[in-house]
């Protein structure tokens, strides 16, 4: 049973570490992927927020919720940033986010719809730059970073949450940016779920991978899974989790709100008669 839901996300795992185009647009689809997905939820929140926005402002704002995770991650490790030592991932990003910038805002895809269909898509993507944050660590020059397991844990959860962190803290979907709280410390457990998250997809990738050697000694047992393997689990897993947080957010609350009003409503019917 196990097999049938693993190894189609494997499959799919496996095909977004393909290029699009070995020479015409020679970037990874998953990197495509996840810069068309933040270019849509970036535009939407504009739209709601402020309408439109200056050019510059328009792209630094997408590019900083792109590589907000990133940039922290290697800026808390005290490594250069990828996009600081070449221009690929600017083109990459940069025309992805144009393109999509052409297409009129009717034609775009509800964000609504996109977070309720999207679920297993975007733990492909989030738990890519998750690992990608484990193997900064595993592999750091100072050996009191890439022998802490503890590090593994935060770097995975700055990787998951930097960039929408980043995003809602700076508001970058509006013309002026402000400095605000970040949202998940005043969110519960939804609200915070990115950031957790992280930390819990790089214990599961790392338990059962064996990315650090204390795992062993905490869960009992030798690792048994290929890396492969570990990130379709950690993969289906985070899937469950956003799956679980669109239902709330789109479902369950308005819902719930709307149940309210009709009470209310019905509240003061009442008291009119």
């Amino acid at each position: 049973m196990a097999a049938l839901v693993l190894a189609p996300v494997s499959a799919l795992i496996n095909l977004t570490s393909q290029k699009i185009h070995p020479t015409l647009y020679p970037f990874p689809l998953v990197t495509t992927l996840h810069a068309a997905r933040i270019s849509l939820a970036f535009q939407g929140r504009v739209r709601v927020t402020s309408g439109k926005l200056p050019f510059m402002a328009d792209l630094t704002g997408f590019l900083l919720m792109c590589w907000g995770g990133s940039l922290l991650s290697h800026f808390l490790l005290s490594l250069p940033a990828p996009p600081l030592l070449s221009p690929l991932p600017f083109l990459n990003y940069a025309s992805v986010h144009l393109l999509l910038s052409l297409v009129p805002s009717s034609l775009h895809p509800n964000p609504k719809f996109l977070d309720l269909s999207l679920p297993l898509l975007d733990a492909v993507l989030r738990t890519g730059a998750i690992i990608g944050g484990i193997s900064l660590v595993a592999s750091h020059p100072n050996t009191a970073i890439s022998s802490s397991l503890y590090t593994q844990l935060l770097i995975g959860a700055v990787s998951s949450s930097g960039g929408g962190v980043t995003a809602t803290t700076l508001n970058l979907w509006s013309p002026s940016w402000t400095l605000a709280t970040p949202p998940f410390l005043k969110g519960g457990v939804v609200d915070s779920l990115d950031v957790w998250s992280g930390s819990l997809v790089a214990a599961i990738y790392g338990g059962l991978s064996g990315s650090h050697k204390g795992y062993a000694s905490i869960v009992g047992f030798e690792p048994f899974m290929t890396p492969l393997g570990a990130r379709t689990v950690a993969t289906v897993v985070l899937a469950a989790l956003y799956a679980w947080r669109a239902w709330v957010m789109h479902v369950y609350r308005p819902g719930k709100a709307a149940r309210a009003r009709a009470q209310g409503e019905k509240g003061k019917g009442k008291k009119a008669q």
